[in-house]
């Protein structure tokens, strides 16, 4: 008698064991259903943080979405309460909503949110169009907070006037004429061939950035560097903030002086394409002196290989030996002047011993 007592009270614990199972089988699937479901109706939302999709789901926008997505959804693995549960919206406000634009939804269109805009704004913004005329949209902002202690956004003004709730006609602006630079730019002569047959046969103009500290500032200062690739030397140098025209200009300027105090048939200076190398100014420059020749290389790097170097090389021994913490941008030019004096002295003596091995 016990035994049976006892078979019967573990076939009913087996009995509900059973069905909590096949309830968490059921809900396991439903889970997955509903993952599912949102993944494939709005995908975007599934990289979002819990907070985030809090933020995400309370908005208008939102519900309206997932109302049409449940409205118009064939699927039959969820029921709409599911699917609303999925969706994060309420079934009686789903409900609601569906009574509240039946005519839209028995045409098979979807319902779209009508923004509503403050009269107040509406009337400021038309006040405004009469008093000053055409404008643009954070001016009309900034004139409404400032007379009539109303915040409107621009972003509010542009809407507005794009869906021509106002008057608010915008600026006719003047197209600029643009005159290209590009016709100044020259064939490269040197290509591949980096070999010098004299002294200031070819130089290389680059401009490289520096990384400095300076006065406990960080701060990026562009030099232009020219080498004679006849003997490696550094034959001039100058520093701005960026790449332009002007640095350009004083650095082909001081080539020029620096090899008209040498017999020298004509130089050639390569350099690359930018903006800075194809301005007027380098080239009205050249066109003064005859004996100079730029050359502009087609590809950057590979055919200014030399100069590429070369800044790297000089930039890693300046910093090995002063490093790149200074009081001032004066001092750290002096330390570079004094560098270049000590590092093409060391230069020519080196190619001076080399040339003398070889002859």
């Amino acid at each position: 008698m016990q035994k049976d007592i006892e078979n019967k009270l573990l076939k009913k614990e087996n009995q509900k064991l059973e069905k909590e199972i096949k309830n968490l089988k059921k809900e396991k699937l439903k889970d997955r259903a509903k993952i599912e479901f949102l993944e494939k109706r709005m995908p975007s939302c599934m990289n979002l943080s819990k907070e985030q999709m809090k933020i995400q789901t309370s908005k208008k926008a939102w519900k309206n979405d997932a109302y049409n997505i449940i409205f118009y959804d064939n699927s039959v693995e969820l029921n709409l309460k599911d699917k609303c549960k999925a969706l994060f919206v309420n079934y009686s406000n789903y409900a609601k909503w569906k009574i509240k634009y039946h005519d839209i939804l028995s045409r098979g269109k979807t319902t779209k949110l009508k923004r509503k805009y403050n009269k107040r704004a509406i009337e400021l913004i038309n006040k405004f169009t009469k008093l000053n005329g055409a404008s643009g949209a954070r001016n009309v902002s900034s004139w409404i907070t400032d007379n009539h202690a109303v915040n409107i956004s621009y972003k509010i003004v542009n809407e507005l006037r794009n869906n021509k709730l106002v008057k608010l006609p915008k600026i006719k602006r003047v197209a600029k004429k643009y005159t290209s630079q590009r016709g100044n730019v020259v064939p490269d002569l040197i290509k591949k061939d980096f070999k010098s047959q004299y002294n200031f046969h070819k130089i290389g103009l680059d401009g490289s950035y520096l990384d400095l500290i300076i006065n406990g500032k960080k701060t990026k200062i562009l030099g232009e560097f020219a080498y004679n690739w006849y003997n490696r030397d550094m034959i001039a140098y100058n520093f701005d903030f960026s790449e332009n025209s002007q640095v350009v200009s004083k650095t082909i300027m001081d080539i020029i002086n620096v090899v008209s105090n040498y017999k020298v048939d004509y130089s050639i200076i390569q350099m690359d394409r930018g903006t800075a190398n194809t301005s007027n100014i380098v080239k009205n420059i050249i066109e003064c002196y005859p004996n100079f020749v730029l050359s502009m290389s087609e590809a950057g790097f590979k055919h200014n290989a030399p100069t590429e170097s070369l800044n790297g090389w000089f930039k890693e021994c300046f910093f090995a030996e002063y490093g790149n913490i200074f009081l001032s941008i004066q001092e750290f030019l002096n330390k570079f002047d004094e560098f270049i004096i000590k590092r093409n002295s060391l230069q020519t003596y080196i190619y001076n011993k080399k040339r003398s091995q070889i002859i």
